[in-house]
Parts: C-alpha cells; sequence; structure tokens
C-alpha cells in the first residue's frame, strides 16, 4: 500500500490541490453568478484565474517541487488551465441546454476538466528536466 501510494504521491497531492481550487472556484463562481449578478462568463473567468494561482502556487511549491523557470512554468500552466476554462464553458453550456442549470454545468464541468488538466500538466508544466531526481 506504501509503494501504491509513494507512487501515486503526485496525483494525490494534486488531487488535494484540485480539491481546495475546486472549492475557490465553485465558491468565488456562485457567488459571482448568484449573488453579485454577474454574467456565466465573467463569474466563470474570474473563479477560474484565482483558482489557478491557488492550484500553481501549491503544485509548484508543494507537490512537483519544480520552482526552475517558474514563469515559464506558470505561463504553460496558464495556457493548460485556458482550456481546461473552454472546457468548462461548453460542459456548462451544454448542461444548461439540456437541463437549463448553469449551477449544475458549473458542478458537471469539474472532474472532466481536472482529469483533462491533470494528464496535460504531468507531462508540460511541471515536467522535471532530465536527471532530475526527487
Amino acid at each position: 500500500m506504501t509503494g501504491l501510494i509513494r507512487k501515486n504521491i503526485h496525483l494525490i497531492r494534486y488531487a488535494i490541490i484540485g480539491a481546495g481550487a475546486v472549492a475557490v472556484d465553485l465558491w468565488v463562481f456562485l457567488l459571482a453568478f448568484n449573488v453579485a449578478d454577474w454574467s456565466v462568463l465573467a463569474s466563470q473567468s474570474v473563479s477560474v484565474a484565482l483558482a489557478v494561482l491557488f492550484s500553481f502556487t501549491l503544485n509548484a511549491f508543494w507537490n512537483f517541487g519544480t520552482t526552475d523557470r517558474l514563469i515559464l512554468r506558470f505561463l504553460s500552466f496558464c495556457a493548460v488551465s485556458f482550456v481546461g476554462y473552454l472546457i468548462g464553458l461548453a460542459v456548462i453550456a451544454a448542461v444548461e441546454s439540456i437541463i437549463g442549470n448553469v449551477n449544475l454545468g458549473k458542478v458537471a464541468s469539474l472532474p472532466v476538466v481536472f482529469v483533462a488538466q491533470y494528464a496535460i500538466n504531468n507531462r508540460t508544466s511541471f515536467r522535471r528536466e532530465r536527471g532530475h531526481r526527487e
């Protein structure tokens, strides 16, 4: 069991950080959309931007420990996050058109975006240089 955890530690930490980022994203979105009466686009933009900053910081310093070339890594992470942002908007729009509920669409988009972003970030934004050991 310990070997399995050790082998998947980055995924486990990514999931923990992801849960925090989801909380930031979801709460900001729900407050902006439902309380402040912002548009879906504005609510999604602000909530995702704050979640991206939260997630990148924890992933770079705690999870992957890859703090070299931080600006390039952040730009890469932002590009991946933008893909996730677009996927999220597509899921929100699809769920809204089928069920008529933006809030449910936001919740439905979260696991889809999580899987896509982990797969890409693990191979790009937080990839270690050859010869670097943990």
